[in-house]
C-alpha cells in the first residue's frame, strides 16, 4: 500500500525505510488501538524424515526461547541443505537435535553447503548432540551471540557454531566464523573423528575454538584463526589432537596465548566418570584425563601485541 492509497483504509499501513517510520490507518480513536505483529517461535519442523532437500530458502525473524530453534530436525536421516540462509532469529536458527536418551534414535547423514547463518541471537549452526556423518561446506556464520550479549548472559554453551557433544564423523570444511560475540568454535565431550578444515575464525569475542574432552580424532588443518579475543585455540583434556598447517595469528588474551593447551580438574564428575543421574559419560576416561599426544606440525603462530 503507498502512503497516499492508505489514507482512506481502515488498517492498511506504509514503511518508510529511509525514516524508519511505519504509518498505520486504524478506525480506533488515537490511543485506543491494537496492533498485532506476527512473530513465530518455530518456522519449520521435521520429525523422523528421510532423504529430505531444503534448497534456497531464507528463514528469518523467528523469535523463540534462547535454547530452542526455528529450524528444527528431529531423529532424521538423508538430509541435503543447500543455498539456505538463516538471520535475525531470537534463538537458534537451526538445530539437529536427538531425544537426548542413550538408544534412542539420532540425526544422521546430513550435508549442508553454502549455509549462511547471520546475525542470530545465540549461534549461527547448532547440529546438537550425538550426530554422525555430517559435512557443512561453504558455510559463512557471522555476527551471532546476539541475545548472550545484550543480557549479560556468562553461563554454558555461548558458541557460533554450536557445542558439538557425542558427535561421530563431522567435517566443517571451508566456512568462516567471523564477528561473533562468543567464542567461534566448540567441540565438546567426546567426539569422534571431527575435522574442521581450510577455514576462517577471525574476531570472535571469546576465542577461536575450543577442543575439550574429546577422546580421539580432532583434526584441524589448514585453517586461520586470527585475532580473536581469548585465545585462538584451546585444547582441553582431550587425546590426539592434530594440528597440521594452520595459521594462528593475533589472538589477544593474557598472556598472549595463540594455543592453550591445558587440563581442568573434574571436580563435577563421579569417580567413574559418570555424569551424576544418568549413565552418559562426562569424558570417557575417568576424573583425571588429561591432554596429550597432541601433534602439531607446520603451524604459523604469531602472538597478540601487548
Amino acid at each position: 500500500t503507498t502512503q497516499a492509497a492508505m489514507s482512506g483504509t481502515n488498517n492498511s499501513f506504509y514503511v518508510n525505510k529511509g525514516s524508519n517510520t511505519i504509518y498505520m490507518h486504524v478506525n480506533q480513536a488515537p490511543g485506543s488501538g491494537i496492533i498485532r505483529v506476527p512473530v513465530y517461535d518455530r518456522l519449520f519442523d521435521a520429525n523422523n524424515v528421510q532423504y529430505f532437500i531444503m534448497r534456497g530458502l531464507t528463514f528469518q525473524t523467528a523469535n523463540p526461547y534462547l535454547f530452542d530453534p526455528a529450524v528444527n530436525f528431529n531423529w532424521s536421516k538423508h538430509i541435503l541443505i543447500e543455498d539456505c540462509t538463516f538471520r535475525t532469529i531470537g534463538g537458534t536458527p537451526l538445530f539437529t537435535p536427538d531425544s537426548g536418551d542413550v538408544g534412542s534414535q539420532m540425526s544422521e547423514d546430513f550435508v549442508i553447503r553454502r549455509y549462511q547463518g547471520l546475525d542470530n541471537g545465540r549461534d549461527g549452526i547448532h547440529l546438537g548432540y550425538r550426530m554422525m556423518n555430517v559435512l557443512v561446506e561453504d558455510a559463512y556464520i557471522l555476527r551471532n551471540g546476539w541475545r548472550y550479549d545484550w543480557s549479560n548472559y556468562t553461563g554454558a554453551d555461548p558458541s557460533a557454531v554450536g557445542k558439538n557433544m557425542f558427535t561421530k564423523n563431522i567435517t566443517y570444511r571451508r566456512i568462516s566464523v567471523r564477528d561473533n560475540v562468543i567464542r567461534g568454535l566448540w567441540f565438546d565431550n567426546a567426539n569422534w573423528n571431527t575435522s574442521l578444515l581450510d577455514s576462517y575464525v577471525r574476531l570472535n569475542k571469546q576465542g577461536g575454538m575450543w577442543i575439550e574432552i574429546n577422546p580421539q580424532g580432532v583434526d584441524v588443518r589448514n585453517s586461520a584463526f586470527s585475532e580473536n579475543i581469548d585465545e585462538g585455540l584451546n585444547i582441553t583434556n582431550s587425546e590426539g589432537v592434530i594440528l597440521d598447517n594452520n595459521i594462528v595469528y593475533q589472538n589477544q588474551t593474557s598472556p598472549y596465548w595463540g594455543i592453550l593447551s591445558s587440563w581442568e580438574p573434574n571436580q563435577y564428575r563421579d569417580a567413574d566418570g559418570i555424569r551424576p543421574g544418568t549413565n552418559l559419560p562426562w569424558n570417557l576416561g575417568g576424573p583425571n584425563y588429561y591432554t596429550h599426544n597432541t601433534k602439531l606440525t607446520n603451524n604459523y603462530i604469531v602472538g597478540g601485541a601487548a
